[in-house]
């Protein structure tokens, strides 16, 4: 496994600036915007600003449904995909209900006008719809889960510090609640100022529990773990190896995988922790940003959203968590550039996707939204 994604090397992803160091001066809110989308730019790399021969820019211009089978058997095996939502603008994230039918994602919704800023936007899409807008007025809204009775989204919001038009030292970032029906975001106490990057629910002692990674105020970086009703943020670990933790997973026993994008100076990596210990699963693994991982229901594969060695090409890779033996797949999202988050239906095998494109880098679109079926829990034809 590991020689698969050192092969891939840094490819210019996952280098430059870290985005976990905690601003010095609080600019504007439309400065501070433009200032996260360039570095997560940096970070993204130059080679996804052109497409190599025979393959389209992404933007869900390429084939909206794709017929290849991941080799092998077992959990996440994809088996195909459908595009919900297309020329969206920048979708950071996305996240499948918790049955798999529908996809929930956070995107850029375009200025009004010359004096207005562009905003950060929730959005629930369904096969034969239009996506609907439930919440806008995010700074960064970098990645999302929903609750297990599929009642709450939370969404982690890198950008937000409270203080719009202030200079000051404070850790920017929040996690938000918002109905999936739609509403007011509400800030999940105990969360602000954790520079979230990554976001997973899971089921402990039948209540919702929060994963969150990311970066606390005195600039650690970490995993941390909090009930849904919040104020009782915990650290699973933190400090190194964990550099700039993105992307995160966790099993039902608490054993909790994550994408570090800046893992020491061989790329993204696929940090395992266990009882508070932190070993490297794999490492040079080329990614997007933000980095996506889930477990597939059996909880027996790993999937890393992320891109081909060489060439602006998206890829999903599939990890055997008992052999370490890796298979890919790419029909149907070879064709977008920009590999972003992707999560599990929490009552299905069954994912959601995004190519998180901007060409013009202006909110006019350009990103396509996906949701991916397996042979356990196959998308209706």
């Amino acid at each position: 496994m590991t020689d698969l994604f050192c092969a891939a090397g840094l490819g210019g992803r996952g280098a430059g600036r870290r985005l976990g160091d905690p601003p010095r001066q609080r600019p504007s809110r439309r400065r501070r915007w433009m200032a996260l989308c360039a570095a997560a730019t940096l970070l993204l790399g130059a080679c996804g600003d052109s497409s190599p021969p025979g393959q389209s820019d992404g933007g869900g211009d390429g084939p909206g449904n794709g017929d290849a089978t991941v080799p092998g058997t077992g959990g996440g095996e994809f088996t195909g995909l459908t595009a919900l939502g297309q020329k969206v603008s920048s979708p950071f994230d996305a996240t499948p209900d918790p049955d798999g039918n529908k996809v929930y994602y956070t995107a850029i919704i375009p200025a009004a006008d010359d004096a207005s800023d562009p905003e950060g936007a929730l959005f629930v899409v369904e096969a034969g719809k239009a996506p609907v807008m439930l919440a806008k007025g995010f700074i960064s809204p970098v990645q999302l889960v929903v609750s297990s009775d599929g009642s709450t989204i939370y969404v982690a919001d890198a950008g937000n510090d409270g203080a719009a038009d202030q200079d000051t030292e404070t850790q920017p970032g929040v996690v938000y609640s918002v109905p999936a029906a739609g509403g007011t975001p509400q800030e999940l106490a105990g969360t602000r100022g954790y520079f979230p990057r990554g976001l997973d629910l899971v089921k402990e002692n039948d209540e919702d529990v929060l994963y969150i990674s990311g970066t606390d105020k005195d600039g650690v970086s970490g995993v941390w773990k909090t009930s849904t009703a919040g104020s009782n943020l915990t650290a699973v670990a933190t400090g190194a190896p964990l550099n700039d933790p993105s992307g995160v997973a966790t099993t039902k026993t608490g054993v909790t995988y994550v994408a570090d994008t800046l893992a020491a100076n061989s790329g993204a990596a696929i940090l395992k922790i266990e009882n508070g210990k932190v070993e490297v699963l794999s490492e040079g693994i080329r990614v997007g940003y933000p980095a996506g991982i889930a477990l597939s229901a059996d909880e027996k594969y790993l999937l890393v959203s992320a891109l081909q060695p060489e060439i602006a090409s998206a890829v999903v890779y599939r990890i055997d968590l008992a052999t370490g033996d890796a298979s890919e797949f790419s029909s149907g999202i070879s064709e977008n550039t920009e590999s972003a988050g992707v999560h599990r239906a929490h009552n299905a095998d069954r994912y959601a996707w995004a190519n998180s494109d901007d060409p013009d880098g202006d909110g006019s679109g350009g990103g396509t939204v996906f949701l991916i079926g397996t042979k356990a829990a196959p998308l209706k034809p």
